[in-house]
């Protein structure tokens, strides 16, 4: 893992990061959540927005590393389901500590997943 990708998962991005790195506006969604895979526990959250190139997952449990390049994750909804590849980009701890937002560059993901987004 790089160094600036450590301190970002650490930290939070930073302003110029947050705002000048993205390529791809994100749309607002409501009713899906997400379940990822880290290797020792399956964790999900609720997702809050998407783009073609990435989406934002809300209260994902502490017990989430985030420190592998990537995860396998599901994304369902209004019943259906998106197995996609996500790299953390970005990680948010809530103030209580038990959980966190996280930001995720998605790598690999189905046609399917496509057409949602640009619905």
């Amino acid at each position: 893992m790089s160094a600036r990708l450590e301190r970002e998962l650490l930290d939070g991005p930073s302003p110029q990061i947050a705002t000048d790195s993205r390529r791809h506006g994100r749309d607002a969604v409501d009713g899906y959540i997400c379940e990822i895979a880290d290797g020792n526990y399956v964790v999900g959250g609720v997702v809050s927005d998407v783009s073609s190139s990435g989406l934002k997952i809300m209260n994902l449990s502490d017990r989430f590393s985030a420190t592998h390049q990537c995860y396998v994750a599901v994304v369902s909804g209004e019943d259906k389901y998106y197995k996609v590849l996500i790299q953390p980009r970005w990680l948010k701890r809530a103030q209580g500590g038990d959980s966190m937002d996280v930001g995720f560059k998605v790598i690999d993901a189905p046609w399917e997943w496509t057409e949602f987004i640009t619905m």
